[in-house]
């Protein structure tokens, strides 16, 4: 009897020890390579940054390459950053890729509905100025009344500034598919 409680103690408690991070802020390369090869998704982005913009600390020059697989890794795993950044790599033109707003929306909306308002305001961006996607205010709105409840600033200017060229059911329509998408999408505290 003592076998099988001792038996179910440990295979509760092992996924809780394979969840947990083996990423500390300011790893050294080595270590922080060694935790991202284990399939920790933390030090998958913290790589993909420090090969984004270099780290002298670990005399890494910028490698555009690198960044983006590490991103990607972390990404497949459902990091709402290194979603966002492959995002704005792709918006940018970045990291060896051809600049491609389609396939950034398709980043930035992975993001989004991680609540990452950065992406949620870039989407209300791209749709304001049809970039990928064509320019459509009441989802501009839309996305900003998102990044707006996530407490971003700046889509609350974006709102008012949609408001100017907007009609009154315009506005409320994007309102409501606002509403609707943060009841399927709570954000998170």
């Amino acid at each position: 009897m003592k076998k099988r409680i001792l038996c179910l103690l440990l295979l509760l408690l092992c996924p809780l020890a394979q969840a947990e991070s083996c990423f500390k802020e300011k790893m050294p390369l080595v270590t922080l390579t060694q935790c991202a090869n284990q399939g920790d998704v933390n030090a998958q982005f913290e790589l993909g940054a420090r090969y984004g913009y270099g780290s002298e600390p670990d005399n890494i020059t910028p490698d555009k390459n690198k960044a983006m697989e590490w991103l990607l890794k972390a990404a497949a795993q459902g990091s709402s950053e290194a979603q966002s950044n492959i995002g704005w790599i792709y918006y940018r033109g970045e990291s060896g890729v051809t600049k491609d707003d389609k396939k950034a929306m398709e980043w930035f909306l992975k993001a989004a509905e991680q609540g990452d308002i950065h992406a949620q305001r870039q989407i209300g961006g791209m749709y304001y100025y049809g970039e990928g996607v064509p320019e459509d205010n009441v989802l501009s709105y839309m996305w900003s009344e998102i990044g707006a409840a996530s407490g971003d600033d700046v889509a609350v200017k974006m709102m008012a500034n949609l408001t100017k060229t907007m009609t009154p059911e315009q506005i409320v329509k994007a309102k409501q598919m606002a509403a609707d998408w943060l009841f399927k999408h709570p954000l998170k505290k």
